[in-house]
């Protein structure tokens, strides 16, 4: 069937768009700008995925209301909702076209404060970064989410290397010259209808999915309603295209697929002798100060850090205080009024209740016996009647106002059945304004006195981090984005506003800059202590077992020879899968599976390393392969690990993308 949409011009493309979307003038706040820059390109942009996300946002629950009305309007809904939906990352998906509207990439000014990231000389912008941001904050929003801090945080770090990601792809599928044809698009809408299309009852019979109904459609077109899934899958294939080349080139032969399948479904039965580290002992196995040093200049690399900082700080903890535990239990007192006043305990409960598990049951306990609560709770508890409300109840939790229900048995078999309200005792607005106030006249005494004199002048409490890097957190304070990124932005010295966390109020100071370079020495004494001890029990284990093996070969048994050195453990001969651990050795050993593919049972094998150990092994036997069921596993283990395989190779080859790229990171720039 000949492709039933021809090339068409990017101006009557947006001309054909801007009639759908004209009686709707507030879709974008700049309209008529958009499409005057629209009618200026002279080709068909790439149609990306984060134009729709913002276009459409506002306009795809209307459509949404129209799908049943015909197929025209049900295609179009399914766009908008499709579109919408989606992010910027994955291997096939992209940017979109507002590069090419708004000059989002390809900026061609090399201000830092234009750019978030620059890749291979081509510019990022921060509208498209920030635009990316606040879709995803609408969407997390959306399903009840508010994101804290930390969450906000790696949202920047996920969009930005997502978004360089994409750059990449599509800096290289431009390199490659990869293009696709009309025939090729078409062919991927037949055989690939998008994913959001079998769920939706006009393409369904009887619930499910019909493809017959589907292709219907797409071979009958009612007008445009296809265009912009066609120009979306031209955008994506060249993508696919360019992976489906990096997954083709790998291959996997029969052999690794039945070792493979012996490797998980085949007994076999090792016994042996291991020589670990652990094991080993004795002061002279501890490393020296020349070995130190010796180890520390010869493995510098090892070492190696980014841009390190250290901050000392003043801070003021979110504590509450007694008035807010009085606070809190005059609240408690004024629940009860209104509970005797004739209020509704379950929905009271489920309003005020900080109890998760008990809130959405109206404060529900269900039967308890002594033993099963805090005591306070349940000294309280067990004191009342029947049909008492008891309270306020102070525990670690909070104030507890407790509704005993009902009670059953006697002595020690009584149990209550009660509700309860859990309030938590935290800290009140009268409280927090204090702690602001305090922050705040410590800043006007730093800048009237210095940093120092404000700590002497308001008696604060000093704190002083370790050195840290910029990803990761301020040692002794913990992971809070804003001081970190003060700390990168920042002159030495300089002071800090307050900052806000979830557990305190802070200002701080910058007091060192230490460029990247290796850690100094006395800041990994200890792991390289460690190091060189392991490295000398390793040696040593390494001399036993080859008197170990020597007299295995004189046709001892492992037991005696285990019984002649303290140092040396027993494998005991167990039947095993090759996929499960080993003592000593670990699970799926490659040096260990190597020598069983190309050994016969009853062979010892020569010394090998194993896990923190020296091991010496014997392949006893191996069980009966199960040949059905090599014919039922076959060819599912050769997609799975073919499909592993392929998702590494395209993972190591983005990874090789990006360390080959020159990318400079201006989001110092643009994130305060």
């Amino acid at each position: 069937m000949t492709f039933f949409w021809d090339r068409i011009s990017c101006f009557s493309y947006f001309q054909n768009f801007r009639r759908t979307f004209s009686s709707n003038p507030n879709l974008f706040h700049h309209n008529n700008l958009l499409f005057s820059r629209l009618q200026k390109l002279s080709n068909l942009p790439k149609l990306r995925r984060i134009f729709f996300e913002e276009y459409f946002r506002r306009y795809k629950m209307g459509m949404m209301n129209t799908m049943r009305t015909k197929m025209h309007f049900v295609l179009w809904a399914l766009l908008i909702m499709f579109l919408g939906s989606m992010t910027v990352g994955g291997l096939v998906g992209g940017a979109d076209i507002l590069d090419e509207i708004f000059g989002l990439f390809g900026v061609s000014d090399d201000d830092p404060q234009k750019s978030i990231a620059v890749v291979n000389g081509e510019l990022i912008s921060p509208d498209m970064f920030f635009q990316v941001v606040q879709n995803r904050r609408q969407t997390a929003r959306q399903e009840g989410q508010e994101l804290s801090e930390r969450e906000n945080d790696q949202l920047y770090d996920e969009i930005w290397n997502e978004l360089i990601q994409i750059t990449l792809i599509d800096q290289e599928v431009e390199q490659l010259e990869i293009e696709v044809t009309d025939d090729e698009v078409y062919y991927e809408l037949e055989s690939n209808p998008p994913q959001i299309f079998q769920s939706v009852p006009d393409f369904q019979t009887d619930g499910s999915f019909d493809n017959e109904r589907y292709l219907a459609a797409l071979h009958n077109p009612q007008g445009d309603e296809w265009l912009y899934w066609e120009a979306f899958t031209r955008d994506y294939l060249p993508r696919k295209k360019l992976f489906d080349r990096v997954r083709y080139s790998v291959t996997l032969s029969k052999d690794e697929v039945w070792q493979e399948f012996i490797t998980r479904n085949v007994d076999h039965t090792l016994s042996g002798l291991a020589i670990p580290t652990s094991s080993i002992r004795g002061d002279e196995f501890n490393a020296t100060d020349e070995e130190v040093t010796a180890f520390y200049t010869s493995h510098l690399d090892d070492y190696l850090q980014d841009e390190t900082r250290m901050l000392r700080y003043v801070k003021w903890d979110k504590k509450p205080t007694a008035e807010d535990t009085s606070d809190t239990k005059q609240f408690g007192t004024d629940l009860i009024r209104q509970i005797n006043d004739g209020a509704d305990f379950t929905t009271l409960a489920e309003i005020h209740s900080a109890d998760p598990g008990s809130a959405v049951k109206g404060g529900d306990l269900g039967w308890f016996g002594r033993g099963r609560m805090v005591p306070p709770f349940e000294e309280a508890a067990f004191k009342a009647k029947s049909g008492d409300i008891v309270g306020p109840v102070e525990s670690r939790f909070g104030y507890h106002i407790i509704w005993v229900r009902d009670r059953r048995g006697e002595g020690d078999d009584e149990e209550l059945q009660a509700s309860h309200i859990l309030l938590n005792i935290e800290m009140g607005p009268s409280t927090r304004s204090r702690l602001k106030r305090e922050a705040t006249q410590f800043l006007y005494e730093v800048e009237d006195n210095g940093f120092g004199k404000a700590v002497e002048i308001s008696d604060a409490s000093l704190d002083s981090s370790r050195q840290f890097t910029e990803n990761s957190p301020i040692p002794g304070f913990g992971f809070s984005q804003v001081p970190t990124r003060f700390a990168f932005r920042s002159e030495i010295n300089s002071v800090s506003d307050i900052v806000e966390t979830d557990n305190s109020f802070a200002i701080f100071q910058l007091m060192e800059i230490n460029e990247p370079g290796p850690q100094p020495l006395e800041d990994v004494r200890k792991r390289i202590e460690r190091d060189v001890r392991q490295e000398k029990q390793m040696a040593r284990a390494e001399e036993m077992i080859g008197e170990v093996y020597e007299e295995l070969l004189t046709g001892k048994s492992f037991a005696e020879v285990a019984e002649t050195y303290d140092e040396v453990k027993l494998i005991e001969g167990k039947e095993r899968k090759l996929s499960t651990a080993l003592p000593y050795v670990g699970s799926r050993n490659p040096r260990l599976l190597g020598r069983i593919a190309s050994s016969e049972p009853g062979e010892l094998f020569d010394p090998f390393e194993g896990q923190r150990s020296w091991v010496i092994l014997r392949y006893n036997s191996q069980g009966e392969i199960d040949e059905v069921e090599w014919l039922v596993q076959k060819d599912f283990i050769y997609d799975e690990l073919l499909i592993k395989r392929q998702n590494e190779a395209v993972n190591a080859y983005i990874s090789e993308l990006t360390d080959n790229a020159v990318i400079i990171d201006n989001r110092r720039y643009h994130i305060r």
